[in-house]
């Protein structure tokens, strides 16, 4: 996994993003800008094991994770996230506590990074920064309803149907 500098139409872009769901003060805009890094992450790398604690965010500019569990010495995909989403073990957001899934690139990553402890200080300081988080979280924990529905009810091939019709045009991006 190679850091380097943010390039400025990342930092514009996930900006704009965040602004869209609540404007940002030119204070949190500065402080975001001094905390995020850019990542590039080959296909394959590890981006946290399970087992250990998750110290930071991801956006995904391109390319897709994957969340990775284990039971019974078998290997489950619990999520996929592609483009444009953000991932992070809930359990290192809320608490140092060990993931209980790996996160994987399974194609080649460009990604936004932060550490949570970073994150945390930009809630202490940026109000709006709580509201955007909220929001996003709260789309993120739908979509994980979702997938924790269509993993107890439905079998393979329903998961792989529901993949296809919420993540058009990029299951032939990624390995069956």
């Amino acid at each position: 996994m190679h850091c380097q500098n943010v390039p400025t139409e990342d930092l514009a872009h996930i900006l704009v993003m965040l602004g869209a769901i609540h404007p940002i003060s030119l204070g949190l805009s500065e402080a975001f800008q001094q905390k995020v890094m850019s990542l590039n992450a080959p296909s394959g790398t590890v981006l946290l094991q399970e087992g250990e604690v998750c110290k930071q965010v991801y956006y995904i500019k391109k390319g897709a994770l994957m969340g990775v569990t284990t039971h019974q010495k078998k290997e489950i995909v619990a999520y996929i996230s592609i483009d444009s989403e953000f991932i992070s073990s809930i359990s290192g957001l809320y608490g140092i506590m060990p993931s209980k899934e790996a996160i994987v690139a399974v194609e080649d990553c460009e990604l936004l990074a932060m550490r949570n402890d970073d994150l945390h200080e930009l809630f202490m300081r940026f109000p709006e920064m709580n509201f955007i988080f909220r929001v996003i979280i709260e789309k993120h924990n739908r979509e994980a309803h979702e997938r924790s529905h269509i993993l107890r009810v439905g079998n393979a091939k329903e998961r792989y149907q529901y993949f296809m019709d919420t993540k058009p045009g990029y299951i032939e991006r990624l390995p069956l």
